[in-house]
């Protein structure tokens, strides 16, 4: 079904195919010094700075053995992170679409799961769930870092940009109308049209509380132009913006929590404290300020994406898991705090994307999508398509979530097979898969592809 879904949204020409097509168009002629020597477009590096910055000889025997590479070598070099970036071509990142497309499915995993967290009711036995679902608190984190990784390296178009977010704010208030509308008569609910209003404007019915990301990226969209002319033309002014932003957001998080823990322990303190030191001062307030700090990293990030990935592959992946290991077991710890000072879970989800645990969790699985290269076909073509197809997963899988949930409720023998951990996460990907699949035939009809 993966594959069928992954072709109908992609058609039949593969991202691999058309590599190696403009490969072979490439290395058709006499040899790679005549290739080299074409005259370069106006503002693109040469094949000359390509090759060189791949692989630079330093002697007769390194050109011999660089020269007798094989094909397919050349084409893994073709098909590299690195070389999208160093040589710019009309195609998608593999890394950035790996990170999509594990966002979205941490949020339909995040929305769905059957298996319990909850260790205040049910006792040590949910702890291990309770840990491994802090890693979901990277979903849209990861978002917001991608989007900035993808917009800061673009020239910004004013027009562009204020229609794109414009549309954006629409398409997102018809969606939280839409949902609740499907789903009343689905569930059996019979609202007042008052009701269906406030649960519409102020998403407050949990069907659509989701849309709250899109909000916040608006947010992000309105600075934008501001962020990018610094970016571009005043670096120190942009890493000023960054820097207060993550004072005033992970900066009073973490002091609040280091307080917390030394209140709780030396001196047993019942609540957890939580002060804003900055009061008034803080231009954050209200608008997910840290969305900003995950966003200016995304594109601190695409500046230094050179240094990163000259890295060793194997010390960069064993970095990012151990941070992952270390973040993930101190975010555990402070949400069984917290659940234990306030007598109820704590949502490490949630209530996890201002935390310097999950901001580690973040880098770290980005740093590790940095070694995806897309190989496999099938696999990357479902990736692939559900990477162009995140927005509008996101406004229609609660609506299969909620249909499908009244099936599984239903059955003793479905519940339990979604209990656990595997359960759920299959469970997950099949609820992503019909919303792709949604998503696919909205886009092939006239008016509603407006929507998605």
């Amino acid at each position: 079904m993966l594959h069928f879904l992954s072709r109908y949204c992609m058609g039949k020409t593969s991202l691999g195919t058309w590599h190696r097509q403009i490969f072979r168009q490439a290395t058709s002629t006499t040899s790679r010094s005549a290739i080299c020597s074409r005259p370069a477009k106006r503002g693109m590096p040469t094949c000359e700075l390509w090759f060189n910055r791949r692989n630079t000889p330093k002697g007769n025997e390194q050109r011999a053995a660089q020269e007798g590479n094989s094909m397919n070598e050349a084409e893994r070099n073709l098909t590299s992170d690195l070389d999208a970036e160093v040589m710019p071509a009309p195609r998608r990142m593999p890394s950035i679409d790996f990170d999509e497309a594990l966002a979205m499915f941490f949020v339909v995993l995040y929305h769905s799961h059957y298996y319990t967290t909850n260790f205040v009711e049910y006792g040590a036995s949910a702890f291990p769930y309770y840990l491994l679902n802090g890693l979901l608190s990277t979903c849209v984190p990861m978002f917001f870092l991608v989007n900035g990784y993808l917009l800061f390296r673009k020239e910004l178009n004013l027009r562009k940009h204020i229609i794109k977010t414009v549309r954006l704010t629409v398409v997102t208030i018809i969606w939280s109308f839409i949902i609740p509308v499907v789903l009343c008569p689905i569930t059996g609910y019979e609202p007042t049209i008052k009701e269906l209003l406030s649960w519409g404007w102020y998403r407050t019915m949990g069907w659509n509380d989701q849309l709250w990301f899109i909000g916040a990226l608006v947010c992000i969209y309105i600075f934008f132009p501001i962020l990018k002319v610094a970016y571009d033309k005043y670096r120190p002014a942009f890493l000023f913006f960054a820097a207060v932003c993550a004072i005033m957001t992970f900066g009073v998080v973490l002091l609040n929590q280091v307080i917390s823990v030394a209140l709780c322990g030396l001196f047993n303190r019942g609540s957890l404290f939580d002060f804003n030191y900055f009061a008034s001062f803080d231009p954050f307030r209200g608008i997910h300020g840290y969305s900003f700090v995950y966003f200016c990293l995304g594109g601190l990030l695409w500046d230094k994406r050179g240094a990163l990935l000259k890295r060793a592959p194997n010390k960069r992946v064993a970095l990012a898991v151990a941070t992952l290991v270390i973040s993930s077991a101190l975010l555990a710890a402070w949400g069984w705090l917290a659940s234990s000072v306030n007598g109820k879970l704590f949502d490490t989800v949630y209530h996890g994307y201002d935390t310097v645990f999950v901001l580690a969790n973040t880098l770290a699985l980005f740093v590790l999508g940095l070694s995806y290269q897309g190989k496999a076909k099938t696999p990357h073509r479902f990736i692939l398509a559900v990477s162009q197809n995140t927005l509008g997963i996101l406004y229609v899988h609660n609506m299969v979530r909620v249909t499908l949930n009244l099936l599984v409720d239903s059955s003793g023998a479905l519940t339990q097979l979604c209990s656990n951990l595997i359960g759920s996460a299959f469970y997950a990907l099949i609820i992503l898969s019909i919303s792709l699949g949604i998503v696919c035939i909205l886009k092939k009809t006239p008016v509603l592809k407006q929507l998605v």
